[in-house]
């Protein structure tokens, strides 16, 4: 299936922004590619792109966290009122 221009255009900005997935998207093409790192069996082959499907998997949701964690703190900083969490300074009652 052949790409559009425009997705194109797309999928060569989201890995600019994502270096991580085109990292794992390359590792993936390796796998089936020319050289296809020695792998004989299909059942290999199999392990080899679930395990970095998963890789990939993780690494795209720590990245998704981080932004999402990003926003909600910028975006609690925006509402009057609400103050981040600091550490309480007390030390208890003293008697």
């Amino acid at each position: 299936m052949k790409l559009s221009q425009d997705e194109e255009d797309l999928l060569n900005q989201r890995m600019r922004e994502n270096p991580e997935l085109a990292r794992c998207i390359l590792e993936m093409t390796d796998i089936v590619g020319d050289d296809l790192k020695n792998i004989e069996l299909a059942d290999d082959a199999e392990e080899e792109v679930v395990e970095n499907i998963r890789k990939t998997g993780k690494e795209l949701l720590t990245t998704w966290a981080v932004k999402r964690a990003a926003l909600a703190v910028n975006k609690a900083k925006e509402e009057k009122g609400t103050r981040l969490h600091e550490k309480k300074s007390s030390n208890g009652i003293q008697l």
